[in-house]
């Protein structure tokens, strides 16, 4: 029986409420503007995540990685 990680479900669910944000950021910033923001939602996904792991490495006094193949971050 695999064993349920409570954490990670919250990670999980972290991670993928703060990519709907992205997405839904764009869109409304193209409706707004009517012009293609400067960015795509992939490079301004990974430009968030970026700012996201370096905050969390500064608290927690931590290296983070990001693991594209799982779409999450490990903590080093």
């Amino acid at each position: 029986m695999r064993h349920f990680n409570e954490n990670k479900f919250h990670e999980t669910y972290k991670f993928a409420l703060f990519h709907k944000q992205i997405q839904l950021l764009y869109i409304n910033m193209k409706k707004r503007t009517g012009k293609q923001p400067s960015c795509g939602i992939d490079e301004g996904f990974q430009e968030a995540i970026t700012a996201h792991m370096s905050t969390r490495a500064y608290l927690e006094g931590r290296t983070m990685y990001w693991d594209a193949d799982k779409e999450e971050i490990t903590r080093g």
